[in-house]
């Protein structure tokens, strides 16, 4: 009994590789992602404390110059923010990008198994088929032998 080869074998293994290399890729991409959000988080924070810094600042009376360099430094804070939004939304996109062509080679990947799984199927089959085969001539080449001792 020969071993079953399947003549798409080196098609699956790179699909495979690739799929893994994919997955390696969106799954750095997501790590990425969660470290802009928590740098967004963090610049959100930094600007509602010099709000309210700047608030409290000027209720118990400041300078117009210290006042000013509040504001700049607010508004800096904003334009970051901003950025960093940005920069989330780009990312996400990619990420998106990323998840599409991973489907898209899992689908391939998933098409080549079912393939090799019917053909398996098929040899299988046709094994049991010549297996059986097998054994019914011998078995009437035995009756066939012994019926011709008899004679």
């Amino acid at each position: 009994m020969k071993k079953f080869k399947f003549p798409l074998q080196k098609v699956l293994e790179y699909n495979t590789h690739l799929q893994k290399k994919e997955k390696d890729i969106l799954s750095m991409m997501r790590v990425e992602y969660v470290e802009l959000e928590r740098q967004l988080n963090y610049l959100i924070q930094k600007y509602e404390a010099e709000k309210q810094n700047y608030l409290i600042s000027c209720q118990r009376g400041t300078n117009i110059i210290n006042a000013a360099m509040m504001l700049n430094f607010i508004k800096d804070l904003q334009n970051k923010i901003r950025l960093q939004k940005k920069k989330i939304i780009e990312k996400q996109s990619q990420i998106d990008t990323q998840a599409e062509k991973l489907i898209a080679i899992s689908k391939d990947k998933a098409t080549v198994e079912k393939l090799r799984e019917n053909k398996c199927l098929k040899y299988r089959a046709e094994e049991q088929k010549s297996e059986e085969r097998f054994i019914e001539e011998f078995i009437a080449n035995t009756a066939s032998y012994l019926s011709r001792l008899k004679t």
